[in-house]
């Protein structure tokens, strides 16, 4: 934990200067852990998770050998990201580390993420979504939800959880991130079966939204009101640029995003509507792709190659960078560590897995470094499997 608070501490520091905040930082935090990792890793247990982890490392190869990498100027840093959490997948393992959330000093790792963004949105330059000291609103939203990672579900008062969900919350509505907030209500909902204080946030999130809508001027029937709203107004707006274009989207017919960011009030209210263009996109570039690389991929870092600009789902993105096998490696990996994690903490894999259809999440080192310590380090839990039904 104290390697991981240095490693944001620096990239906090070195993002705010402007410089590479991602890969140096990254680099020196693997190679501590590494290090202290080495007499448990080898030799290599073979398990379920080590042979899904080799065959993910192992997919990549076979486009290399065959020539077909897509190969770009940032390959050698979207190869080092994508190599660098699958060894962090096997180093924590082989570390047999306690729960993230019951680590000694994860109030320490608690304080650092939230004072990097609280610091970040403070001294960042004033805008309507909020991004701080990440690249963009989306990376800050996601190392928002990061902070959901330190709660640890048995031990902690209700009234400490209760504080910091809302203030995960609050973080997601002042960086405008659909996805972010779309992944946290599925993950929440998904506790909702087993949870009453799940159940219990659901119900007090729902008449929040009845009371702002009765408070509202003039109080109209129609749902049109929400687009008049500071927070959800924006969340609206987008879903009514699918909903007005859905046919030419269904028709594959282009869109001017320019014109149409002019009609709705900003380009980034057509946001939704771009990524299921981007994603049909996408999807053609594979179907279009030889055997070989429907099977293998075509390289990390091939979408940023083939299609400029990366997919906005990290699915698509395994698809066409990791191909078929690739993909299916992945998703043991994640199922494998989802079976034996805490049943009161899988909510918190899926709210990641269904932000993952909206981001690029796997480029956020300092975030997915955390998200493997925490979802590794959650099957290690006494009575791991055999939670209450009521415990979160």
């Amino acid at each position: 934990m104290a390697a991981y608070v240095l490693y944001v501490a620096a990239s906090f520091a070195v993002g705010i200067a402007g410089g590479e905040r991602q890969f140096i930082g990254a680099m020196a935090f693997l190679a501590f852990l590494a290090v202290h990792a080495a007499p448990r890793l080898l030799p290599l247990r073979l398990t379920g998770l080590s042979l899904a982890v080799l065959a993910a490392a192992l997919v990549p190869v076979v486009p290399l050998l065959a020539g077909t990498w897509a190969w770009g100027d940032s390959s050698p840093a979207y190869a080092a990201k994508y190599f660098a959490l699958l060894l962090l997948v096997l180093i924590v393992e082989a570390l047999q580390l306690p729960p993230l959330f019951r680590a000694p000093a994860r109030r320490w790792g608690l304080g650092a993420v939230a004072g990097v963004l609280v610091l970040g949105a403070c001294l960042g330059v004033p805008a309507e979504r909020i991004e701080g000291s990440y690249a963009n609103p989306n990376n800050f939203a996601l190392a928002a939800l990061s902070l959901l990672f330190f709660i640890d579900p048995d031990r902690d008062p209700p009234g400490f959880k209760l504080v910091l969900h809302a203030f995960v919350v609050g973080l997601i509505l002042l960086s405008g991130t659909a996805g972010a907030l779309l992944g946290y209500l599925v993950g929440l909902g998904f506790s909702w079966l087993r949870s009453r204080f799940a159940r219990a946030l659901l119900l007090g999130a729902a008449l929040g939204m009845l009371l702002g809508l009765l408070w509202l001027p003039g109080r109209p029937a129609d749902l049109q009101i929400l687009g008049e709203t500071k927070w959800i107004g924006p969340l609206w707006t987008k879903v009514m640029v699918v909903q007005d274009h859905f046919e030419e989207l269904a028709a594959n017919d282009p869109l001017d995003f320019w014109k149409l960011g002019q009609e709705y009030g900003g380009a980034e209210l057509t946001s939704a509507a771009w990524r299921l263009e981007h994603w049909r996109n996408v999807l053609q570039a594979f179907q279009d792709s030889d055997g070989l690389a429907r099977w293998f991929g075509q390289g990390p870092g091939a979408c940023s190659v083939l299609l400029v600009k990366l997919p906005h789902n990290d699915y698509l993105r395994l698809l066409i960078e990791a191909g078929v096998l690739g993909c299916v490696a992945g998703g043991a990996i994640w199922f494998i560590l989802y079976r034996r994690a805490d049943p009161a903490v899988r909510w918190l894999a899926i709210m990641m897995a269904t932000y993952a259809f909206t981001e690029n999440n796997l480029d956020n080192f300092t975030v997915m470094s955390l998200f493997v310590l925490f979802f590794v380090s959650a099957g290690t839990a006494p009575g791991a499997g055999h939670a209450s039904p009521e415990t979160v």
